[in-house]
């Protein structure tokens, strides 16, 4: 069970990851991949399908990041209506 309490699809939770026998060498691998790639946001897991360690995205931390960049693409949008006269109250005369 994915750690979120949802099982995944075998081809979304194990396909393209790399996998480790023991919780130990995952978080080896963890640490490199903090510590040269800058990534804070990930985690050792043990998987429901394979019974390996994988490395994935700690839970919460997409639906930040999306919402953050939803938020930003709204942002933008309202600025650039407001830059190019799409405001309110302009004479177009």
């Amino acid at each position: 069970m994915s750690t979120n309490g949802y099982i995944d699809a075998p081809e979304r939770q194990c396909f393209g990851k790399f996998k480790f026998a023991t919780k130990k060498r995952a978080k080896l691998h963890l640490r490199r991949a903090r510590t040269f790639a800058g990534r804070g946001d990930m985690m050792a897991y043990l998987c429901p399908h394979c019974d390996y360690y994988h490395l994935g995205t700690k839970p919460g931390v997409k639906a930040k990041r999306r919402r953050a960049e939803s938020d930003q693409m709204r942002y933008t949008e309202r600025n650039d209506a407001t830059a190019t006269g799409g405001g309110e109250g302009e004479d177009s005369t």
